[in-house]
């Protein structure tokens, strides 16, 4: 029983030792935010330890929404002045959210933490209204994105928050992860086998509070129908483009069109560096709507090889004037899909994989 009791005692002050290390501002100092917008930020930190023979060091800084201990992120410097001074952008964050964050020096296999500090992004920036002459005003870039260009985040339907990981047992809206299982938009003419197995609430559209478009940008912002999907693909024409303005970013620059004849024409020559089609140039009024895919799990699907695909969410469960779209069950939502090949507002997805949005304005 002693021996036992010595070994307890020797595990609660090796426990107790490593945590003192483990919390050493002299070692790691956690610095200010120096530059902060909607999705990124700028932080500096301080590292006083140096390296040693045959020991390296690894500094940066950790971030996350919550708990610092169990759910951060590390982002690595890759620099350092001669006062032990660097800093890290950190990418890829939500607006007007609060965050938490520390430096950290990694010694001889040991972090080494400084102060925990917090940080609020910035409103998401308000995109430009474009009109396209087809009812609706679009913005001029997605959600969480401050450019044409930008990707911005993937959502998943009736999510209005980005994750790490999309499947049926992460989504909002079904019981027990799952899909037969879901909670709300459940359309009357769904088939018989989902009777009982959820609430049949006639729902077929999102609502606002579900909107991911108008929470982050408000009135008069909102995620598209599928039909103002499709008068955006009968109304416009398109041209495919492999580098939109130098960024190196494959999509479909959708213009205004400037005679009935070229409404719903769309020119894809496969691989065209070309972005001056006709009497169509990059300097007409126009939306650029980058292929980026779509996510699954923690994987970005269709954004890379030769042919990429682009996927965009619309706010409808159900086609427009099609009853019992996509077999009438409703765990899938339709959404606007493309490729250098085609453009198609008939297409569906389960609604547990993500997206990105695109907003458009009623005025």
């Amino acid at each position: 029983m002693k021996k036992f009791t010595l070994l307890i005692c020797f595990v609660i002050a090796l426990v107790s030792c490593e945590k003192s290390k483990l919390e050493n501002p002299d070692i790691a100092q956690t610095g200010e935010v120096i530059e902060l917008g909607a999705f990124s930020a700028k932080i500096q930190g301080v590292c006083r330890q140096k390296p040693e023979k045959a020991l390296s060091v690894i500094y940066g800084i950790e971030y996350s929404q919550n708990d610092l201990n169990t759910n951060a992120t590390d982002v690595e410097a890759t620099q350092i002045d001669f006062n032990g001074t660097f800093d890290v952008c950190i990418t890829g964050l939500t607006a007007n959210t609060s965050y938490y964050y520390r430096a950290y020096v990694l010694f001889n296999k040991v972090y080494y933490f400084g102060d925990i500090k917090t940080f609020v992004t910035s409103s998401h920036p308000q995109p430009e209204k474009v009109d396209l002459g087809v009812g609706v005003k679009w913005a001029s870039c997605n959600i969480s994105a401050s450019s044409p260009e930008e990707v911005g985040k993937y959502y998943a339907w009736g999510e209005t928050a980005p994750k790490s990981f999309y499947s049926w047992g992460t989504y909002a809206w079904c019981k027990d992860g799952q899909e037969l299982q879901l909670t709300k938009y459940v359309p009357t003419d769904a088939p018989e086998y989902w009777f009982g197995n959820g609430p049949i609430d006639g729902k077929t559209m999102l609502d606002l509070d579900d909107d991911v478009a108008y929470k982050e940008l408000g009135g008069p912002w909102r995620m598209p129908t599928i039909q103002e999907f499709g008068d955006l693909v009968s109304g416009c024409f398109w041209q495919w483009c492999t580098d939109y303005k130098g960024s190196g970013v494959r999509g479909y620059i959708v213009f205004k069109a400037k005679t009935p004849e070229d409404r719903g024409k769309r020119q894809s020559p496969e691989y065209s560096e070309d972005i001056v089609i006709g009497d169509y140039s990059i300097d007409d009024v126009h939306i650029f709507l980058p292929a980026a895919g779509f996510r699954w799990d923690d994987v970005t699907m269709g954004d890379k090889g030769d042919v990429v695909l682009g996927y965009y969410r619309s706010s409808s469960l159900q086609a427009v004037g099609i009853p019992n779209y996509a077999g009438g069950t409703p765990n899938y939502a339709v959404d606007l899909c493309f490729s250098v090949f085609y453009t198609d507002t008939a297409d569906y997805y389960e609604r547990c994989f993500a997206m990105p949005i695109r907003a458009v304005a009623d005025y």
